[in-house]
């Protein structure tokens, strides 16, 4: 497993077409050193895609089709040579409208080395050819987003382009205006991690995959809402507020389900580690603040300084899902179990 550091832009919109897809577990698309079409208009008829995959067919490379939208039949021209596998290729449309729009396409160009064909550029579709077609190493587009990673323009070209959108933000007098070129700023000078798992087989590799999007999921959730101390200890100090508040006769019970759930885990933790449970728990309840119990190693130990913490979003949404599971049971006439004792299970 190894990590690198490479230039890159992310477009907030993701594939045309689901038939696009290379990756089927994933359901997102590869692309390796595919050549980049650049079109501010609508692609309406297989005329004006039919040059740029052409050109991109010559030289044994896939297509990376960046447009306003297009049209079905045009969209169709790129579905049936990605699935003969003639020209692979994958079409994207462009977020935004009016000046948002034209602002990512003289982005993308100044990223790629394209150059912009369609209204208002000079150039038509239909008269693409090779040079007017841009580079990249490689290009993954999921469902929601499209990542370019090393762009094939020149340097120095691209340091230009990011001076003078730089001299545009500092200059702009509106707010609105000034967080525009910002975000065009940043939008250049951004970089992408790319995390790659590899392994003897397939079986581990995956399991190392699976363990990687696990990771890079709570730290998405950390940085949204920040991080709690681990182990449990978070939800059994929560269970203490609970366990404070003063309720109806009524209310007492729902409380007490809610009490007897915070508990849990910790409480599996410790039973899993070897532990009695119970001793775990209950000294959980009165240790000093941060104070917890490092299951890997047996001992305890501050939590946040071992490095042994929870992404606060995480503990949240699963408090809220088990509390509206929970709702939806008590209101059921009938549930359906599996029965299978434990030991019996296939």
């Amino acid at each position: 497993v190894t990590l690198e550091v490479v230039d890159g832009l992310r477009l907030p919109t993701g594939y045309a077409s689901p038939y696009f897809v290379t990756e089927a577990e994933s359901m997102e698309v590869s692309l390796d050193q595919p050549l980049v079409f650049l079109c501010d208009g609508v692609l309406a008829r297989p005329a004006e895609v039919v040059p740029a995959l052409q050109a991109a067919a010559r030289q044994g490379r896939p297509l990376l089709v960046v447009c306003e939208d297009l049209t079905p039949e045009a969209l169709a021209v790129l579905v049936v040579n990605r699935l003969r596998g003639t020209a692979p290729g994958l079409a994207v449309r462009v977020p935004g409208a009016g000046a948002e729009r034209r602002a990512w396409f003289e982005d993308l160009a100044a990223v790629t080395g394209a150059t912009l064909t369609g209204v208002g550029t000079g150039l038509a579709a239909t008269d693409v050819r090779a040079e007017h077609l841009g580079r990249a190493v490689r290009v993954t587009s999921s469902s929601t987003s499209t990542t370019l990673q090393r762009g094939g323009a020149r340097t120095e070209m691209l340091r230009a382009w990011r001076t003078q959108c730089a001299l545009a933000r500092d200059a702009a007098r509106d707010a609105s205006e000034r967080e525009a070129w910002a975000a065009r700023v940043a939008r250049l000078a951004s970089v992408l991690a790319v995390i790659r798992v590899g392994a003897a087989t397939d079986v581990e590799r995956e399991a190392r995959r699976t363990q990687v999007e696990d990771a890079l999921g709570a730290t998405q959730a950390a940085l949204e809402e920040g991080i709690v101390s681990g182990g449990g200890l978070a939800l059994v100090h929560a269970a203490a507020a609970v366990e404070r508040l003063s309720l109806r006769p009524l209310e007492q019970p729902g409380r007490d389900s809610v009490l007897h759930a915070l508990h849990e885990p910790a409480r599996w933790i410790a039973h899993n580690a070897g532990m009695d449970a119970a001793v775990v728990v209950e000294r959980l309840r009165h240790a000093e603040p941060g104070q917890g119990f490092d299951a890997e190693r047996g001992t305890w130990v501050t939590l946040r300084e071992a490095g042994i913490v929870d992404p606060a979003k995480v503990l949240r949404c699963a408090l809220v899902n088990a509390g509206s599971l929970a709702a939806t049971v008590l209101t059921t006439d009938a549930l359906v179990v599996d029965d299978t004792p434990q030991g019996d299970a296939a």
